[in-house]
């Protein structure tokens, strides 16, 4: 069966994976952006800014607060993304935790608005 994008992340909050969100002006290839992050793969979603009233209404619902991360200082949601990324792929075989590793850190050096 297939999922759209919106329909499978509002299942992945349902079920509870949905650990933090964050808002950045330098998401990768789009920008400005609401980031939803997971405690399981993919790790981070980005909501583009004409669905956030929707995502922002469920979120205050459920109390997970939003927080503005942009700069060249690396958050604390940040390592906490990181962190939580390393760990969930410490059963994955070497040559796709490396790829996913690189891949996750530039990703977040991007939302902060750094060089990857």
């Amino acid at each position: 069966m297939y999922y759209g994008y919106r329909q499978r992340i509002r299942q992945r909050i349902e079920a509870g994976e949905l650990t933090g969100a964050y808002e950045t002006d330098g998401y990768p290839r789009i920008g400005t952006a609401l980031v939803l992050v997971f405690r399981t793969a993919p790790f981070l979603r980005p909501i583009r800014p004409h669905r956030w009233a929707e995502y922002r209404a469920l979120l205050d619902s459920m109390g997970i607060p939003i927080e503005r991360i942009g700069g060249n200082v690396m958050s604390e949601q940040e390592k906490k993304i990181l962190e939580n990324i390393k760990t969930a792929m410490k059963t994955m075989p070497p040559e796709k935790l490396a790829y996913l590793l690189a891949y996750s850190e530039g990703m977040a050096a991007a939302a902060a608005g750094r060089p990857a």
